[in-house]
C-alpha cells in the first residue's frame, strides 16, 4: 500500500473529518452570541451590587464592541429594563437613617439597636396620638409608632408647674407596655410623680407602678424626691429581670414579671417636657420600611420620566439589516 493510499484510507480520513466538523460548529457557535450573553450577565451582577453608573458604562461598552449584531436584538426588551435599573440606581439619592426620623438619632445599628432623643417639637412625627381605650389606662398619651424589644431604658425631662398640674390633675409619666404579637397590652410600667399633703407642705412623690389588664391587678412603690417645682428627670429601665424607676435621683426597684419584652413606649402629652430619650432596640423594619419607601417613592417618579433611549445606541431601536 502506498503513502497516499494509507493516508486516503477510510481509518485515516474519519478522524479527520470529524476534527473539521468540530472545528467548523465550534466556529458557527462562536459568532459572538455567546460573549455578549456573558457580558450582559455581568452588567446584571453590576445592578445587584447597586452600582448603576459602573452598570451603565459596562453596558454601553458592550453594545459598542457588539453594534448592530444580529443576536443583540432578540434582547432589546431586557437590555431596557436592565438600563432602566441601572440609570435608576445611578441617581437614587437613599436617605440614611438618622434623616427619615424625627428624632435626633445618636445611636444605630442594623439589629435595631437604637438611642433616640426627641423634644416636643420633633415627638409627634414619630409619635401618635392614643385615642383607643385599653384596660390598662384611659389618660391622653403620646404613643410610639414602633415595637420595641427590651431591655429599654426611657427617660423624661421637664420642669413642673405645679399649679398646672393640680388643675388639670395630671403630672409627668413614662411607659412601657407588654404586648402580645396581636398588639394588645398585657402588661404595663409605669413611672410618675404624685402630689400629697405632708405637714401642711405639697410633698413630691416618685412612683413605680406594675399594672395588669384585669382590675385590682396592680402593684407598686413610692419614694420621696423632694418638693415640687423645678426641674425633674425620670428614668424607666424595664430589663429581663427588673423594673427600675430613677426619680431625680432616687431608685426604686421592682421585680419584674415574667412574659415578653416586646412592647410599645408611651409618654404623657398633656405636660411640660423638653427633653426624651429612649435607649434599647426597635423593630428594624420601623428604619428600613421608611428608607425602602422613600426609595419606592423616588423609583414611581423616575419610571414616569425615564426613556430608554436616552441611555442605550439609536440602532438598537432600528430593524436590524436584512429583517
Amino acid at each position: 500500500m502506498t503513502v497516499t493510499d494509507r493516508l486516503t484510507s477510510p481509518r485515516r480520513l474519519l478522524p479527520m473529518l470529524m476534527l473539521l466538523v468540530a472545528a467548523s460548529a465550534a466556529s458557527w457557535a462562536d459568532d459572538g452570541s455567546t460573549k455578549f450573553i456573558d457580558g450582559l450577565n455581568d452588567v446584571r451582577k453590576l445592578a445587584v451590587k447597586g452600582r448603576g453608573k459602573a452598570g451603565l458604562a459596562a453596558l454601553k461598552k458592550l453594545l459598542a464592541a457588539h453594534e448592530r449584531a444580529a443576536y443583540v436584538y432578540p434582547h432589546r426588551a431586557d437590555i431596557e429594563t436592565l438600563a432602566q435599573r441601572l440609570a435608576f440606581k445611578s441617581q437614587v439619592k437613599e436617605k440614611k437613617p438618622k434623616d427619615v426620623v424625627k428624632g435626633e438619632l445618636v445611636k444605630w445599628k442594623e439589629d435595631g439597636s437604637i438611642k433616640i432623643v426627641y423634644t416636643p417639637k420633633t415627638a409627634l412625627g414619630d409619635f401618635r396620638r392614643d385615642t383607643v381605650k385599653h384596660p390598662l389606662h384611659a389618660a391622653e398619651s403620646l404613643v410610639h409608632v414602633a415595637r420595641w424589644s427590651g431591655p429599654i431604658e426611657v427617660r423624661l425631662e421637664g420642669r413642673l408647674d405645679v399649679t398646672r398640674l393640680e388643675r388639670m390633675k395630671k403630672s409627668p409619666y413614662i411607659a412601657y407596655y407588654e404586648t402580645k404579637s396581636g398588639g394588645f397590652p398585657t402588661m404595663e410600667y409605669v413611672a410618675d410623680f404624685e402630689f400629697g399633703a405632708v405637714r401642711k407642705n405639697r410633698g413630691l412623690w416618685g412612683s413605680l407602678h406594675l399594672d395588669g389588664p384585669e382590675p385590682g391587678e396592680w402593684a407598686g412603690e413610692v419614694v420621696t424626691v423632694g418638693k415640687p417645682g423645678g426641674k425633674y428627670t425620670m428614668t424607666l429601665k424595664v430589663g429581663k429581670s427588673q423594673c427600675v424607676v430613677v426619680m431625680n435621683g432616687k431608685k426604686l426597684y421592682f421585680k419584674r414579671q415574667t412574659g415578653s419584652l416586646h412592647g410599645r413606649v408611651v409618654a404623657f402629652e398633656g405636660v411640660r417636657w423638653s427633653k426624651l430619650t429612649i435607649s434599647g432596640t426597635v423593630d428594624p423594619s420601623w428604619i428600613n420600611g421608611k428608607i425602602r419607601a422613600d426609595v419606592a417613592k423616588q423609583r414611581k417618579t423616575f419610571d414616569r420620566t425615564f426613556r430608554a433611549m436616552h441611555y442605550l445606541p439609536g440602532w438598537l431601536f432600528q430593524k436590524p439589516k436584512g429583517s
